[in-house]
């Protein structure tokens, strides 16, 4: 499911060309290679919100909590949050094994399909005709290997679309956690779950069950979207500082635009614009704008209109208003991450 970013094929000790021309003519060859245009699921910037949120992942980590949790409407940037602190996870505590399922919602859960996901998480294969009950031994014995391997003793489990499960569910994840536990390794559960997760845990603490609550969903944080200029400007000013390919000092900024970005134009000034493009005319009380439409408008304004390039040049309105239509964006307001921080 994580595949690594696409290695460019040319030598990325190559230089940029200096003049205008030069420059146009070898942007032009390596354009498919830029990460703005291919913008698939490996392109992901450190923006404040997954920068803040895999410090709180990596302290639930690093002091083996039982679980933690988070939650947001769709299209939120949850995923690619998720994709983020897996990897820097792994690159952080490169002894623990970090392994990753989804969770199914089904009207009849049972226990073979449970756990036969939990294997195929590990990347465990399985084989036709087991029983319930095998299935949870062989994952029990898999989980327990898994930690015992590194020096650490834990296992970290991340879980995307976490809503989806039920009492059933997350009392089958108890009981490896627990064998775990008396064995000396620490299960650590990181969950995403969309809003109904908050009302999930909300209907098995009315029906007694706070052994699964507390050790899974105590701690629900609400994934935050964009809600204000500085948290625009603090993934605007990000294109200015990051460069491809690296070795040439070209940031995405200038990749784009290398005749305003020479003239001092910085793509961190373009973010007021296209907040008021996303939030219209006028205040609005609550803006709530998801990574994922915010990302596509982003693609489009620095993609289309590279001809507009000019020393001076800067962003208009309408163009900032077509690069929103664009992303197809429509208001979400199903969280407040203010009131929501459980």
């Amino acid at each position: 499911m994580f595949e690594p970013r696409q290695e460019i094929s040319f030598s990325e000790a190559l230089l940029a060309p200096d003049s205008l021309d030069a420059f146009i003519a070898w942007r032009e060859e390596i354009w498919d290679l830029h990460p703005v245009v291919v913008w698939d699921r490996s392109f992901l910037l450190p923006t404040p919100v997954i920068t803040e949120s895999g410090k709180l992942v990596s302290s639930d980590v690093y002091n083996k909590r039982t679980g933690t949790g988070f939650v947001s409407p769709p299209r939120m940037g949850k995923t690619s949050c998720l994709l983020s602190m897996v990897e820097s996870i792994r690159e952080a505590f490169p002894a623990t094994a970090v392994l990753f399922m989804e969770a199914y919602l089904s009207s009849n859960p049972t226990e073979n399909a449970f756990y036969a996901d939990m294997l195929k998480g590990a990347k465990f294969p399985l084989r036709h005709g087991r029983t319930g009950a095998e299935r949870r031994e062989q994952a029990k014995d898999l989980y327990l290997a898994l930690g015992k391997d590194g020096d650490n003793r834990r296992v970290v489990l991340f879980v995307d679309e976490a809503q989806n499960w039920g009492e059933c569910e997350w009392t089958w994840l108890k009981a490896v956690q627990t064998h775990l536990w008396r064995n000396g390794i620490a299960l650590v559960v990181i969950s995403f779950g969309q809003p109904q997760l908050i009302e999930r845990r909300n209907s098995l603490i009315q029906t007694g069950r706070r052994d699964l609550t507390d050790r899974f969903l105590r701690r629900l944080r609400a994934f935050r979207a964009i809600r204000t200029l500085s948290d625009a400007e603090a993934i605007f000013k990000l294109f200015d500082e990051t460069r491809f390919p690296e070795s040439t000092g070209v940031s995405y900024s200038e990749f784009f635009f290398p005749q305003a970005f020479r003239a001092g134009w910085r793509f961190k000034h373009e973010s007021k614009l296209a907040l008021q493009a996303f939030i219209g005319n006028g205040p609005k009380e609550k803006i709530n704008i998801g990574m994922e439409w915010m990302a596509l408008a982003i693609k489009h304004f620095l993609t289309e209109f590279t001809d507009c390039d000019s020393a001076g040049w800067k962003g208009t309105v309408e163009q900032w208003q077509e690069a929103v239509a664009s992303s197809d964006w429509f208001d979400n307001d199903d969280i407040d991450d203010e009131k929501d921080l459980l």
